[in-house]
């Protein structure tokens, strides 16, 4: 079973892909383990000294995060903290409108904007 867990923010275009996985920390058990970000289909991992604009990621992307321990009794990645603060579809999508209003990013899509297949971004 895989079970899939959204993580919304939002960078700028100069933004590294290790600065990523720095905002991520606080919500891992073990930020220190080994782990990466990548791209799919195909998989294609993301180089920590690489920019969103270099990756072409930027303005949007879908991005995954991977833990790439091997130890079979690591399976519980996310701190209590970060489990006691899932939300669902809707809260997500909210915190996403509040966060473009904040910062005016008028090219933010939610995910229902792009499951109902918008062309134009959100406003």
């Amino acid at each position: 079973m895989t079970i899939v867990i959204v993580f919304a923010g939002i960078f700028g275009p100069d933004t590294r892909i290790s600065e990523v996985l720095a905002w991520l920390a606080p919500l891992l058990l073990a930020p220190g383990a080994p782990q990466e970000l990548y791209t799919a289909p195909p998989r294609s991992s993301l180089s920590p000294d690489s920019s969103l604009m270099e990756l072409g990621l930027f303005p949007a992307a879908l991005v995954h995060w991977a833990s790439l321990e091997t130890k079979a009794e690591s399976l519980s990645h996310l701190t209590e903290e970060a489990v006691t603060s899932l939300s669902n579809i809707t809260g997500a999508n909210t915190a996403a409108s509040q966060a473009r209003r904040r910062m005016g990013a008028d090219n933010v899509r939610t995910v229902a904007d792009t499951a109902a297949g918008a062309a134009e971004p959100s406003r």
